[in-house]
């Protein structure tokens, strides 16, 4: 499953952001990716989780997706750029299937979880109304 990056607003003064627009990355190593995933059909997860068994390890995986879909969010330091962090929720339809991610990147140590998570869930919820 490679997932790809839709539409980035950056700014001048924005953190390096290696994703790029129609661009590709593995799955398991972007917040946004590890939301799509995690939300994905277990068939889908399982079929990923097969196809790249040598190069992942595939039960800590396993625990993070969990992790994704109780907390609602994924938050990855350092993964793919070592000096950002990328915050991501997912963008669910009306039975609860996944659409789409939408997630920030933000420089290592300036996340702060307690207040961009919720701002991130209304925008989703507001994007999953205009698009039902």
């Amino acid at each position: 499953m490679i997932r790809r990056l839709v539409e980035r607003l950056s700014s001048r003064e924005s953190v390096v952001n290696e994703a790029k627009v129609a661009g590709r990355l593995p799955v398991h190593i972007s917040s946004s990716g590890l939301v799509l995933l995690a939300h994905s059909l277990p068939p889908v997860q399982e079929a990923y989780l097969e196809r790249n068994a040598e190069t992942l390890g595939a039960r800590q995986l396993r625990r993070d997706l969990a992790g994704v879909r109780q907390s609602g969010f994924a938050a990855l330091a350092g993964y793919v750029v070592a000096d950002t962090s990328g915050i991501t929720v997912p963008v669910l339809g009306r039975r609860q299937e996944i659409n789409a991610a939408l997630g920030v990147v933000v420089a290592a140590g300036e996340e702060n979880i307690p207040a961009t998570v919720p701002a991130l869930m209304t925008a989703a919820r507001g994007i999953a109304r205009a698009v039902a």
